[in-house]
């Protein structure tokens, strides 16, 4: 344990971590479908010590049969090792996903990230990992190309992207829902898919037919008009800080043509639409 970061006898560090433990409590208890209660208390110890608790290594086969009645941590440890840093970061989160040694350990927390929850159940300040999403998705999706893998050993490797279709629907569906303008469904404020953005634009321009043969575009039309039309809709998204952000960013990115020829088009039209008074698209 690194006592400058685990600072498990600096009191005001303890009061922060103990205030925060609170929440993760709170976010383990939404993913009970994941993670056993009984197990908690292995999560609190790598949480505050930044160590596992040795059952969890153990090679005794009676300690190893009682750990594995419980789900702990499945195929996220890693993943779980970013949530609970104290001092996240790009390269602290690259240093963690490189001691892989299978490709599970990487495809595991893409789906835990992006499709085993329903990010609208992380809707408090404090989102699904405490606005670590960002980080976790840039380490564990670094490449804008699916075809670019990383080896393990023998046929052992993984993608170091996303499928085209899965970029589309994790990208269109995040954002048209945080630009939404129901009161009753406000969702996490760090909704991983809103980080999909330059993925999405990768695959459009490179993967077109596939992406539009696999998925209804219409997701992505109404998240395209939700981002023109923000301020003249009335609702709920005009008092939610994280979609104005999000909408002002990718409005302001789209006006200064910061996307490929696909995309831009696509906005275009949007707009034009918008323009001549239409409504939103439907969705499918």
């Amino acid at each position: 344990m690194n006592d400058s970061i685990w600072q498990i006898d600096n009191k005001d560090w303890m009061t922060e971590r103990e205030a925060e433990w609170k929440q993760v409590v709170t976010n383990l208890n939404l993913m009970n479908n994941e993670v056993d209660r009984k197990g908690h208390r292995y999560h609190k110890e790598l949480f505050f010590n930044g160590v596992l608790n040795p059952d969890l290594t153990s090679e005794d086969p009676v300690i190893q049969s009682k750990t594995r009645e419980i789900r702990i941590f499945g195929n996220n440890e890693l993943l779980f090792r970013m949530w609970y840093h104290p001092q996240p970061s790009l390269e602290l989160f690259e240093e963690i996903v490189f001691q892989a040694r299978y490709n599970h350990e990487i495809r595991s927390p893409r789906v835990f990230i992006f499709n085993t929850f329903s990010q609208n159940d992380f809707a408090s300040e404090y989102g699904m990992f405490g606005g670590r999403e960002e980080l976790m998705v840039r380490a564990f999706v670094p490449s804008l190309d699916s075809s670019v893998e990383r080896q393990f050993f023998r046929r052992n490797k993984v993608s170091l992207g996303l499928a085209p279709n899965l970029v589309y629907r994790y990208c269109t569906g995040a954002t048209y829902v945080m630009l939404q303008s129901s009161a009753e469904h406000p969702t996490n404020p760090f909704s991983p898919g809103q980080y999909l953005w330059d993925h999405l634009d990768y695959a459009l321009q490179n993967h077109w037919d596939k992406v539009i043969e696999e998925n209804k575009i219409s997701g992505l039309l109404v998240a395209l008009h939700r981002i023109i039309d923000f301020y003249e809709r009335e609702g709920a998204h005009h008092t939610r800080e994280y979609a104005i952000k999000l909408q002002e960013s990718l409005h302001r990115r789209f006006e200064d043509g910061g996307f490929g020829s696909r995309l831009m088009g696509l906005y275009a039209e949007q707009k034009s639409r918008f323009e001549a008074g239409e409504p939103e698209p439907k969705l499918n």
